[in-house]
């Protein structure tokens, strides 16, 4: 009910309201948000700063503001750097992923860009990780990543001109709304952003959301015109619809582009395209503006995807010959697949049968807490060391994945 009500009222008020470039700074100008009730959000830094990282501080609307930076090793005088918001409530902060090790199919680290020489902020907001105020369901907190953006500006060793931000999930629809404020960073890239903050759970509300303008100024996207720097917004679209195309329908900025891609996920889209991104940042000359299009990074994941099944394939091919298993003969792969709708496994099988391969048929499970779910194979005697039949098979395998909506959980030969 909370969501349908301001998405009636924010239409109703664009309607009245001319876009025209309008920025989410200029539509706040002389706006006090009303918040309904006070929230603090928790977090907490590491009682110990993990090695590579040190805790820094710089004045916000209410004071001090926590973050913790971490510096790459290099003589260079000036570091281009990224300002880097998690997801999750609160976003940002010291969440763990930061340092510890991550699965390539949900690295929300950004740590690829330290790799690459940049410098990196992982800030916290106000009502979160012991600063004070409180949590503004995204209001204030577009102010706190502003205050970030700053501090790395006036420090000795960053290069003004080449500071940056990203952020994931909430952080993406964070970093959004500051796309929509300031001119403080080059460029900014929004993973997985919703179109309207009221698209995620109403007990995050804690402002008013029969107030129209109350809901428009934390809606992202009804400021894409007012995006004065470049800006990719960026989502796999596998199994998500967390409003991709609202973003795609609404876009009429140039240097805005909006990047749905096709063989990734909500969390495995971090991976692949973080590390385009922090290649060619780290390649760029003073002045050169990055140039990266919504096609590009959609086969740059491909080819990511691709090179990463590959290196699992033959991870696969060495665990079977150090089990005994030879290759002098064809042997039984079986490929598996599991989904949550048995048409969509059903839609997979049967193509998978025009290409030849035989299918198993669908056994169905249910968990304990009555969730069901699918399970079926596919089968095909095939020669282990023809390296191209192996990777062509696993690539048919992963493009049924993503073309019926289903999940394909590997393969291994039946002996």
């Amino acid at each position: 009910m909370t969501r349908s009500i301001c998405m009636v009222l924010l239409l109703l008020a664009a309607s009245l309201m001319a876009q025209n470039g309008e920025s989410l700074a200029e539509a706040r100008q002389g706006h006090v948000t009303k918040l309904l009730k006070t929230r603090k959000t928790g977090g907490a830094f590491p009682a110990q700063v993990p090695e590579g990282f040190q805790l820094v501080t710089y004045d916000g609307d209410f004071g001090p503001m926590k973050a913790l930076l971490a510096r790459p090793r290099t003589k260079a005088k000036k570091l281009p750097a990224m300002v880097w918001v998690a997801g999750g409530i609160p976003p940002g902060g010291a969440h763990s992923s930061a340092w510890e090790p991550q699965d390539p199919d949900n690295d929300q680290s950004a740590k690829v860009y330290r790799r690459n020489g940049l410098m990196m902020l992982y800030p916290s907001f106000r009502g979160s990780f012991g600063n004070s105020g409180a949590f503004e369901s995204f209001y204030g907190e577009v102010d706190d990543v502003i205050a970030a953006g700053r501090y790395l500006k006036s420090r000795d060793d960053v290069d003004p001109d080449r500071i940056y931000l990203g952020g994931h999930s909430t952080g993406g629809t964070l970093v959004l709304l500051a796309a929509e404020s300031t001119t403080l960073f080059r460029s900014v890239f929004a993973f997985g952003p919703v179109p309207r903050f009221t698209d995620y759970s109403a007990q995050a509300m804690v402002f008013d959301v029969k107030d129209a303008k109350e809901c428009r100024l934390r809606a992202p996207v009804e400021f894409l015109d007012g995006i004065k720097v470049p800006t990719w917004i960026i989502e796999g679209v596998f199994g998500t619809g967390n409003g991709v195309e609202a973003f795609e329908y609404r876009n009429r900025n140039p240097l805005v582009t909006v990047a749905p891609i096709t063989m990734a996920d909500h969390f495995s889209v971090l991976a692949p395209v973080n590390e385009m991104l922090a290649e060619r940042l780290a390649k760029l000359k003073k002045k050169q503006q990055l140039s990266l299009t919504a096609a590009e990074l959609d086969a740059g994941v491909a080819s990511w995807r691709a090179r990463h099944r590959e290196v699992w394939d033959l991870r696969q091919l060495a665990a079977l010959r150090s089990r005994g298993l030879s290759f002098k003969k064809k042997q039984r792969v079986s490929w598996y697949f599991t989904a949550s709708a048995r048409k969509n496994l059903q839609s997979a099988l049967n193509e998978a049968g025009a290409a030849r391969y035989k299918t198993s048929d669908i056994t169905e499970h249910k968990e304990a807490d009555g969730e069901v779910w699918y399970s079926a194979s596919v089968f095909k005697r095939q020669n282990l060391l023809s390296l191209s039949t192996m990777f062509r098979a696993s690539a048919f395998m992963e493009a049924l994945k993503y073309r019926h909506e289903v999940y394909y959980q590997g393969w291994d030969v039946e002996h």
